[in-house]
């Protein structure tokens, strides 16, 4: 079977082609083997079609069909060019080979994310805060995605995705919820971009509770929130367990420590190559909005 890397580029914030140029550029310098896929909008690459010459193959899209900013996310299965196909967000970086993962993948399932925890049904009013599912209450949850009781919520993160070809459903039924049963904005516990938009992941975690997605919890990306405590990891220990690291949100929400590993590979692996620096990037990160 085929494999390779998806990687997508929406909206017309330039920082993310920058976020791209790196990622791409720790691919090839861990993997050089795997392909890598460049699906994208035409204007998000306006500056950078550079980007195009460093991928293997690349989709261009139209953004017509895209209602929500989340929708491109729960799209791209569409678009996939290979028999299994590892999606990761452009602000992840890779700091070791990847091509092992999709191995380990395989041996899961057909559709694999990012998997923190999993929320099982509660009517105690101490529980109806997710610790870890942060875009809505389990009683809304529950109650708007009609959910049964014995269905388990992932609390997922959707900037690792693997996909082998045949296991479409989730993300298919994920961006059917949220074309016609879309939560109101007034519902969610914690506003996605400008406070306005719909986060995919909530109707990512909806789809795996409905389809009874029951993959083990699993994170092959690094997250280290601003507010974590503790040592902070070198990154040999960090290739232990984990095959990239990720920054999420805005610049205050990741700890500094991940921001100083980011540019540390960056700088040890571009031999002169220019590459951005994440600070400088963080700081200029939005939504990818129209």
């Amino acid at each position: 079977m085929t494999k390779g890397i998806a990687l997508l580029l929406f909206g017309n914030n330039p920082v993310y082609c920058k976020f791209a140029h790196n990622l791409i550029m720790s691919l090839r310098h861990f993997s050089p083997n795997v392909p890598i896929q460049l699906i994208y909008e035409f204007d998000a690459i306006k500056g950078f079609e550079y980007l195009l010459e460093w991928s293997d193959t690349h989709t261009q899209i139209s953004d017509e069909i895209f209602k929500e900013p989340a929708f491109y996310k729960l799209s791209w299965q569409h678009f996939a060019a290979f028999d299994q196909s590892i999606y990761l967000d452009v602000d992840s970086l890779i700091i070791k080979d990847i091509e092992p993962l999709f191995t380990e993948c395989a041996k899961i399932g057909k559709y694999v994310c990012q998997v923190k925890d999993f929320n099982a049904f509660s009517d105690k009013k101490e529980d109806d805060a997710m610790g870890n599912m942060l875009w809505a209450t389990r009683s809304t949850v529950w109650e708007h995605f009609q959910l049964k009781k014995d269905m388990i919520l992932p609390s997922t993160n959707s900037s690792f995705q693997y996909l082998e070809k045949g296991g479409e459903k989730i993300l298919n039924d994920a961006r059917e919820l949220l074309l016609n049963n879309p939560l109101p904005i007034d519902k969610h516990r914690f506003k996605w971009g400008k406070g306005k938009h719909q986060p995919d992941e909530l109707y990512l975690n909806a789809s795996c509770a409905l389809n009874y997605h029951l993959q083990p919890s699993f994170e092959p990306l690094f997250f280290r929130p601003r507010t974590a405590f503790g040592v902070p990891s070198k990154i040999v220990k960090l290739r232990e367990d984990y095959y990239g690291i990720g920054v999420y949100g805005m610049l205050n929400n990741n700890h500094n420590s991940v921001y100083g590993i980011y540019d540390q590979i960056l700088y040890e692996i571009s031999e002169g190559r220019p590459y951005h620096k994440v600070y400088h990037l963080m700081g200029r990160k939005l939504a990818a909005l129209k």
